[in-house]
C-alpha cells in the first residue's frame, strides 16, 4: 500500500502555527496494518501517494488506496458497529484526539482492492463514502490529509476486509448520476445580470478552486461555457484557467469559449461553487468573517440550549 506521511506532524497540528506544506514523504507499507500503526500509534498525519516534489496538492496526486470518513457528530461508535456497510466493507476505525464519551469523533477506514489513480474518481469515492455515513462533506479533496492519533486506545483494525472494486464503481456511478441530474437542473436556472463587482468576486472564487487533477476537463469546459452564458468576458475564463489548470493554455480557453452554444448556463457555475461555498459567500450577502461569526454564534446558542449567554459571550 502506497501513501504519504509528514514526518514533522504527529497528532493534530497546533492551531495558529504555520502549517508545513512541504516535506511530504511517500512510503510503501506491506499491509494496512503497518499504515494503521503509523497513524494510531506514532500518530502521523497521512495523505494519498504523491509525486516526488514533497508538496501536497491536487496537481501532485498520484494514487490513493486508503480512504477515510471523518465523523464529528451524528453517530456513536456502538452505532458504527451496527452499521451494515461498516461491517461489510470497512477495515476499521480510530478515535480522534478530540473524542469524548459525550461526543464521539472518529475516522472510518477503507482499503480499496486496488489503488485509484484518477484524482477525479478518488474525490467521487470520498464523496460517496461521506454520504453513506453522514461524514464531513468538506473531505473530498483527493489529497485530503487525515491527522493521526498518537497512542490511540479506542480503535479497531480488520486488516482482511477490503472495499471491492465493484462496490467502488457502483458508488462512483451514483455520484456521476447525481451530478448529472443536478447539472441538468442547474442549467435550466436563470440568474439576473451580475454587477461588475459580483463578476469579479465569482472569478476570484473560481480561481481559488482546487481542480488541478486528472479527469476535470468537463468541469473546466463547463465553467467556460457557463461564464459565457452569464455575460462574463473571455479574459475572465483565460485568467481562471491559468489559476486552476497546469495543462490548459490561453488558446485552449479561448477555443472552449468559442464553442459554447448556450446549452450550459451560469446555473452550472453556481452549482459548482455551491460544492465549495455557501450562497452567502457566492452572492456576497455576507463576508467570510461575518459567516464565521454567525456560525460561532449558532454553535454557542445550541450549546447553551437557547441561553442568550452563548451570543453575548462573543458580542
Amino acid at each position: 500500500m502506497k501513501l504519504s506521511i509528514h514526518p514533522e506532524i504527529c497528532g493534530k497540528w497546533p492551531r495558529g502555527e504555520a502549517f508545513p506544506y512541504t516535506g511530504w514523504t511517500n512510503i510503501e507499507v506491506d499491509s494496512v496494518a503497518d499504515a494503521f500503526r503509523l497513524i494510531t500509534e506514532e500518530g502521523y498525519v497521512s495523505s494519498c501517494f504523491l509525486d516526488e516534489s514533497g508538496l501536497r496538492g491536487a496537481m501532485h496526486f498520484r494514487s490513493r488506496q486508503l480512504f477515510m470518513v471523518d465523523i464529528d457528530s451524528g453517530m456513536t461508535i456502538p452505532e458504527l458497529f451496527d452499521n451494515l456497510f461498516y461491517e461489510s466493507f470497512a477495515c476499521g476505525f480510530y478515535a480522534t484526539p478530540s473524542w469524548t464519551p459525550e461526543l464521539h469523533k472518529f475516522r472510518i477506514l477503507f482499503q480499496k482492492e486496488t489503488p485509484i489513480e484518477s484524482g477525479a474518481d478518488a474525490s467521487k469515492l470520498m464523496r460517496a463514502l461521506n454520504r453513506e455515513f453522514g461524514g464531513d462533506p468538506v473531505c473530498k479533496d483527493p489529497t485530503r490529509i487525515f491527522y493521526g492519533t498518537p497512542d490511540c486506545e479506542i480503535k479497531e483494525l480488520r486488516a482482511d476486509v477490503f472495499l471491492p472494486d465493484s462496490i467502488v464503481q457502483a458508488l462512483i456511478n451514483e455520484i456521476n448520476e447525481y451530478d448529472e441530474s443536478q447539472m441538468q437542473i442547474a442549467s435550466t436556472q436563470e440568474y439576473t445580470e451580475m454587477t461588475d463587482e459580483q463578476k469579479s468576486h465569482i472569478v476570484k472564487l473560481l480561481s481559488s478552486l482546487n481542480l488541478r487533477y486528472s479527469g476535470m476537463y468537463d468541469t473546466w469546459r463547463n465553467i467556460g461555457w457557463g461564464l459565457k452564458a452569464g455575460g462574463f468576458r473571455v479574459e475572465d475564463f483565460v485568467y481562471i484557467t491559468s489559476q486552476i489548470s497546469s495543462s490548459k493554455t490561453a488558446s485552449d480557453a479561448r477555443a472552449v469559449w468559442k464553442s459554447g452554444d448556450g446549452t450550459i448556463t451560469m446555473g452550472s457555475v453556481i452549482y459548482l461553487l455551491r460544492q465549495h461555498y455557501d450562497d452567502e459567500q457566492i452572492f456576497m450577502s455576507k463576508t467570510r468573517e461575518e459567516l464565521t461569526l454567525a456560525r460561532l454564534q449558532e454553535k454557542l446558542y445550541k450549546k447553551y440550549k437557547g441561553n442568550t449567554y452563548g451570543k453575548e459571550v462573543i458580542n
